[in-house]
């Protein structure tokens, strides 16, 4: 049962016009103490080498939360609200003049929720967040966790332009090299477009399972949902939506956007398909909403968001059986 405590700001509380400033309408909390799934922000792009505003993201995600209606889902009827003690704990600290640091300031703030017990949902912030995220969530001896990558780009460069180990195009070589991830049970979505041979190369001769649009087509979200399944069993997963995996008509307000990729339907079909596995965090990135001033991309995040937020509630749920 829910406790009323935890229960979503809705109408006629507030208005749905009327800004609630929480991601998905959650209540706001100073601490993840006694909360089953923490909603969070990392407001960090400065390690991006194209196009910025990232920073933003979690502050229009939570402008636009007046669009979420956060009963139960239409399709399979999860109410997150009523399964589960839901709360926005704020952002993670940011040091736009310290890259290294930041990186230390948001596992910390990460691990907090963790060893509260929660599960963690964030929106970014630049994919760089994806691996101190990780480190939070599988280091400390908790052990690696699975992989499931929706992106344009497999993001496992040893190096980027600058030379920089801590770059948006590097976190998932950092986190095999860590033992955060393993490379035969991490699948990537969505992959396509121009990329270096050296960040494919690895990941195919590491055993990573891409699924790329050609693939995506023939498999159809249903199928892409069971070969994840497959490949993962029962093993902890970690999900991490890159915003360019969608198509540049679904999204503009993404800082790497790429032609030819997932339509909105078809990324909802797939974190569907992923309803009762053991799903240990997720996370939304590369949202800048600068990049659209129509603030659609805004709504796609908020919509993903409760789809993740639904995966989540049921596995939080099956765990604490």
């Amino acid at each position: 049962m829910r406790d009323d405590e935890f229960k979503p700001i809705i109408p006629p509380q507030v208005a749905r016009h009327a800004p609630t400033g929480t991601l998905l309408r959650a209540v706001r909390r100073e601490s993840p103490e006694g909360l089953d799934i923490a909603l969070y922000g990392v407001p960090m792009d400065q390690t991006t080498v194209q196009r910025t505003g990232a920073r933003n993201g979690p502050y229009q995600a939570r402008e636009y939360s007046w669009a979420v209606r956060v009963g139960s889902h239409s399709v399979t009827g999860v109410a997150p609200y009523d399964l589960c003690k839901i709360g926005d704990v704020g952002d993670a600290h940011v040091n736009h003049l310290d890259d290294e640091g930041t990186l230390r300031d948001i596992e910390e703030f990460v691990q907090a929720i963790v060893d509260a017990g929660a599960l963690p949902l964030g929106v970014g912030g630049e994919h760089t967040i994806s691996l101190p995220i990780l480190r939070a969530v599988a280091g400390n001896g908790r052990g690696p966790v699975g992989l499931v990558h929706f992106d344009a780009h497999p993001d496992t460069i040893d190096n980027m332009v600058d030379y920089s180990r801590y770059a948006p195009g590097t976190p998932f070589r950092r986190s095999f090299e860590e033992g955060l991830t393993l490379l035969d049970k991490h699948v990537m979505i969505g992959i396509r477009g121009t990329v270096y041979g050296e960040e494919v190369a690895f990941a195919r001769e590491g055993g990573v399972t891409i699924i790329g649009m050609d693939e995506l087509d023939e498999m159809r979200p249903k199928g892409v949902a069971q070969k994840i399944r497959e490949i993962m069993g029962d093993m902890p997963v970690y999900v991490t939506f890159d915003l360019d995996a969608l198509d540049i008509s679904a999204v503009t307000g993404t800082n790497f956007p790429e032609p030819g990729g997932l339509t909105i339907r078809e990324a909802q079909g797939i974190i569907r398909g992923l309803t009762g596995m053991n799903i240990v965090g997720a996370d939304i990135v590369c949202f800048a909403p600068p990049l659209d001033p129509r603030g659609n991309t805004a709504l796609v995040v908020n919509n993903l968001m409760f789809e993740l937020l639904c995966v989540l509630a049921v596995a939080r749920t099956q765990n604490k059986a």
